[in-house]
């Protein structure tokens, strides 16, 4: 059985979080700086791409905060496809309601990319870091 995603554009991107999931899925490992893998309930290996944003190589695998979401269900929700095939989309943890791209742009690890995400809810204060601390 394979899993179809309903796509959106990027201004449903913060609607995503209070509509709920589009599935649900483990994070079974990181493949690069920004994109996870995870397991489907139908254990069906997904590849999705943290949406909106460049990462460091080793920068998801190393933060304690994505380490924490490691055999937990996590919610998934799709908002378009990358050049590669994967899936760009949110994850994030329910209990407490955890973003992990948020987690990493408060560290200073990833980049924010305006031209495809121009959703003015990321906080300037947390890229302003991300931007001093690289």
């Amino acid at each position: 059985m394979r899993l179809s995603l309903t796509l959106l554009t990027s201004e449903s991107f913060f609607a995503a979080t209070s509509i709920g999931c589009q599935f649900s899925c483990k994070v079974v490992g990181v493949l690069d700086g920004n994109t996870l893998i995870l397991l489907s309930a139908s254990h069906e290996e997904l590849r999705i791409r943290l949406y909106g944003f460049e990462c460091k190589e080793d920068a998801l695998a190393s933060l304690g905060s994505v380490i924490a979401f490691f055999g937990k269900t996590n919610c998934v929700y799709s908002l378009d496809t990358h050049y590669y095939g994967w899936t760009n989309g949110v994850v994030w943890y329910d209990e407490p309601k955890i973003n992990p791209i948020e987690e990493l742009l408060n560290a200073g690890f990833v980049w924010h990319f305006k031209r495809y995400d121009e959703n003015p809810q990321w906080i300037k204060k947390l890229e302003h870091i991300a931007k001093a601390t690289n």
